[in-house]
């Protein structure tokens, strides 16, 4: 396997998809828990220093949905792990680098059109 190391600081080894799974994602809900899992670790990795509070809330609501042990809900965390064969915990602790607090920007104020042709 190739070391691989992303611009994001995320490094390890290359793990692909088909390594997880004998084929492709079997069936319709194999391929949604995989979707959710990775929309999951995407919110991780690119919102939390945003200035936009909608998606430092969606950051926060991930995080709290990557820390929680609930195994109520169908596409909790650790449920969507265990449905695809990978360890929770490993790869929540693989995750908690992105988790750490972010220097966090001020909101920046949106501007529409309307507001640009009302000033100038």
């Amino acid at each position: 396997m190739a070391h691989l190391t992303t611009a994001t600081g995320f490094s390890g080894e290359a793990i692909l998809p088909v390594q997880f799974f004998p084929g492709p994602l079997a069936s319709p809900e194999m391929r949604l828990l995989f979707a959710v899992l990775e929309d999951g670790l995407h919110v991780l990795r690119r919102y939390g220093a945003s200035p936009r509070l909608r998606k430092r809330r969606i950051f926060t609501e991930t995080v709290a949905w990557l820390l929680s042990d609930d195994l109520s809900w169908p596409f909790s965390f650790v449920n969507a792990c265990q449905g695809l064969g990978i360890d929770a915990g490993w790869l929540r602790a693989r995750m908690l680098p992105h988790v750490a607090p972010h220097p966090v920007p001020p909101e920046v104020p949106r501007t529409t059109h309307f507001a640009q042709a009302a000033a100038g």
